[in-house]
């Protein structure tokens, strides 16, 4: 029955999350280490005309929960990317290469209002294991590259770039309100040089 209510309570943060509703951060976060969101690109060299898959990463190696020496869980994640879209088009996403995150997430801009903005948000949970920590493969993204001259592109994960923003939560629930916490998060860039 808790792993039903764990499961509900992600599902509906994600959804808020999704629509815009920002989470607050109830208790404070004194573990100053944050989880690193990042995406491990098949090379650092992309064609011109070829589509690329790269995994999206999301690293909680020493990351503690709020208020509580335990590592921290990955339960849910809103991760939004970033891309130049003169030199990369969004194709699709898929599952994580994690067994926690192998489905598909289950919400995913579609690739029209993506590649018309240059954000393509990510937003999944994981429903079936209570542990999933250390660096952990969320999502794939396919991406197309469309540029025609060589050159350099970079994709981030920036907690500025739409409504959401990057949100991660834990497993666990706070102990005052009963909902997942919220894990603090940055974006690591990733800068490819197009062929």
């Amino acid at each position: 029955m808790k792993k039903r209510i764990i499961i509900a309570l992600l599902s509906i943060a994600c959804a808020l999350s999704l629509l815009g509703v920002v989470f607050v951060q109830t208790e404070p976060i004194d573990n100053p280490i944050a989880g690193v969101v990042s995406l491990d690109g098949p090379s650092k060299k992309i064609k011109r005309g070829k589509t690329f898959t790269a995994q999206v990463r999301v690293d909680l190696t020493g990351v503690k929960a709020p208020g509580s020496s335990q590592l921290a869980t990955l339960g849910s994640y809103v991760i939004p990317i970033a891309f130049d879209r003169a030199a990369l088009e969004f194709v699709s996403a898929g599952g994580g290469d994690s067994l926690e995150f192998a489905s598909a997430p289950q919400g995913v801009t579609s690739a029209q209002t993506a590649n018309t903005n240059g954000v393509v948000t990510l937003v999944g949970a994981q429903t079936g294991f209570d542990g999933v920590k250390g660096t952990v493969g969320v999502a794939s993204v396919s991406f197309r590259v469309i540029a025609t001259n060589k050159g350099r592109t970079t994709i981030e994960f920036n907690p500025e770039l739409a409504a959401p923003g990057l949100s991660l939560a834990s497993t666990a629930r706070s102990t005052t309100t009963s909902e997942p916490y919220r894990i603090a998060a940055s974006g690591k860039p990733a800068s490819f040089k197009i062929k």
